[in-house]
């Protein structure tokens, strides 16, 4: 990055390097899903499953893979969970290795040419009754929170943010359970 901001200084597009970089998110990155680019961070959170209260969170790039900020989130604490099928991979068998005690579930992926069998579907059915409990989390952030979007640069200040939100969204969570 500052060495294509060099260059533009040297070909008198802007005046100073500062004032590009101030301009510019240096720790956000791209990635791509499927045909759709996508810039900015990710926000993984664990949720308890009754109360749906977020117990704890991480923010990264879009570029981290999902099962790294897996293995960051469970704890051993944990005796049963639940992760849709983002989370297939080597990370959550090194989680099954550093926790032996915590029962992973995660859905199936029907790949090309090879659909999910009956038995798979069935599984796949039971995990989405506790998955969905967090898409609600983060449906009822987008919706009346802001979450989509922030107007900030820097990991930093996006994890602020979203940690912000998150207690926001537990407070208002737990005044509902409470009455």
């Amino acid at each position: 990055m500052p060495v294509k901001c060099a260059e533009r200084v040297e070909r008198g597009e802007v005046k100073s390097q500062d004032s590009v970089l101030a301009q510019t998110d240096v720790d956000a990155r791209w990635t791509k899903k499927g045909e759709e680019s996508f810039f900015g961070y990710k926000n993984h959170v664990k949720c308890d499953s009754e109360s749906k209260i977020i117990v704890a969170f991480s923010v990264a790039d879009v570029s981290v893979y999902d099962s790294l900020e897996f293995v960051g989130l469970v704890d051993e604490k944990d005796c049963d969970v639940k992760a849709d099928s983002a989370y297939i991979g080597t990370y959550r068998d090194e989680l099954l290795r550093l926790f032996p005690g915590v029962r992973v579930h995660v859905c199936s992926c029907a790949y090309r040419n090879k659909s999910l069998t009956f038995e798979e579907k069935e599984i796949d059915r039971l995990i989405a009754r506790v998955l969905c409990r967090v898409v609600h989390v983060f449906g009822y952030m987008t919706r009346f929170m802001g979450g989509v979007c922030l107007c900030v640069h820097g990991l930093g200040r996006v994890g602020r943010d979203v940690a912000s939100k998150i207690l926001a969204y537990n407070l208002r969570r737990y005044m509902f359970l409470v009455g």
